[in-house]
């Protein structure tokens, strides 16, 4: 039996990260926009601003987590940490998220 398929964006910023995990790649990148934008507006001015959102497949990986190495997962999970795309997002002043 196949998992079902597990997604987590990611938006870097100097040291720090904010990200969202979903089953719909789409659905993620939204969220991760939101999340970036009320984890960050303290310290910048976002609205307008491309950022680049980093998006990962992680089917099959409960835990995962990521340092200066790469991306890692779950050692007994049957599908590997693979990244799907790299995508540039502009923030806008009220992020939409799909339900």
């Amino acid at each position: 039996m196949s998992a079902a398929k597990d997604y987590i964006a990611i938006i870097l910023i100097g040291g720090g990260s904010s990200w969202a995990r979903d089953p719909d790649p789409e659905r993620a990148i939204a969220r991760v926009a939101k999340i970036f934008k009320s984890d960050w507006k303290s310290l910048f001015k976002l609205d307008g601003v491309e950022v680049r959102v980093n998006l990962w497949d992680v089917t099959g990986n409960e835990s995962v987590h990521w340092d200066d190495c790469g991306m890692h997962g779950d050692c007994e999970a049957d599908h590997p940490i693979t990244r799907v795309e790299t995508r540039s997002v502009t923030l806008s002043g009220k992020q939409k998220v799909a339900a």
